[in-house]
């Protein structure tokens, strides 16, 4: 039985493609933590800006649009196909004075949030979202469980219709992230350093990867990732053969010469020759 292969979508960045072996799986979700700073919402952008002609939307609960599209100019990203569900809150929301009797103020601001994700999914049918952050949004909900219900249940509800979910969450003490962990396909960690930001796939349902630490760098034109080196995994198929030394003694010895794909040592002391044999076994090379 052939085993079948889950189609792909390019995160938007060539290094982070070849850790996830060809990108990010379709109708999945996946969740991008780590401290501020870390590069999180610019990953974002490139996922989103990566979409070509695939309709893409962009879920803020922070940032608004308009310092959204400022950064990302500023970053050398083109947001023009990008469509957005501003959640964030607006200017004079500090003026008004909100009071709850009855009610928790989660409550009543929840269902019209509700709505309003619900109207901007069904408006724009994305193959791409990008929800930064998810942490505002567990602060609508009564407890915990409730929250990781709920969001499962947006989650399926996004992917039902193919397309792919990338978040970000703010985790700390107070708020950790532990549910949407579990919640997610794929959890990718970001940690900023004095040396170099890094990058690290803790979990990817469904594939393989790249396992371990990766180096991420920030820059006027966004995001690059460089893969970690395993010398192993970079293997070339060649013959098996010996490659005489050019020294028919040696070549005598050896049964012809050094095996290909194999590491010799010369030793012994100064002046018996290790360098003059060197030298011959790469003219014997040079020749061939």
């Amino acid at each position: 039985m052939t085993k079948p292969v889950p189609r792909r979508i390019s995160t938007g960045i060539a290094g982070l493609d070849e850790i996830l072996h060809g990108g990010y799986i379709l109708a999945r979700a996946y969740l991008l933590t780590g401290p501020p700073g870390g590069g999180k919402t610019t990953l974002g952008w490139h996922f989103l800006t990566a979409a070509g002609d695939e309709p893409s939307l962009f879920i803020t609960f922070g940032e608004s649009q308009s310092e959204l599209l400022e950064n990302a100019s500023y970053s050398g990203f083109d947001p023009s196909g990008v469509h957005f569900c501003d959640l964030s809150p607006a200017a004079d929301l500090f003026e008004e004075v909100r009071s709850y009797d009855i009610f928790p103020a989660s409550e009543v601001e929840l269902e019209p949030t509700t709505a309003r994700l619900i109207e901007a999914v069904q408006r724009v049918k994305p193959q791409r979202v990008f929800i930064d952050s998810m942490t505002a949004l567990r602060y609508l909900y009564k407890d915990a469980p409730e929250f990781r219900r709920q969001t499962l249940s947006f989650l399926r509800y996004v992917k039902q219709g193919g397309g792919c979910v990338v978040m970000t969450s703010e985790a700390s003490g107070e708020a950790p992230d532990d549910d949407l962990r579990y919640l997610c396909d794929g959890v990718i960690e970001l940690a900023p350093s004095e040396r170099a930001r890094s990058l690290t796939v803790a979990k990817f349902r469904g594939s393989d990867y790249h396992a371990g630490e990766h180096t991420l760098r920030l820059g006027a034109n966004g995001a690059a990732v460089f893969p970690r080196l395993v010398p192993e995994e970079y293997g070339v198929p060649f013959p098996v053969e010996r490659l005489p030394w050019g020294v028919p003694e040696l070549d005598a010895l050896t049964h012809g010469g050094l095996e290909r794909g194999t590491v010799t040592l010369l030793t012994g002391p100064s002046g018996v020759g290790k360098t003059t044999v060197g030298v011959q076994f790469m003219k014997e090379a040079a020749e061939r």
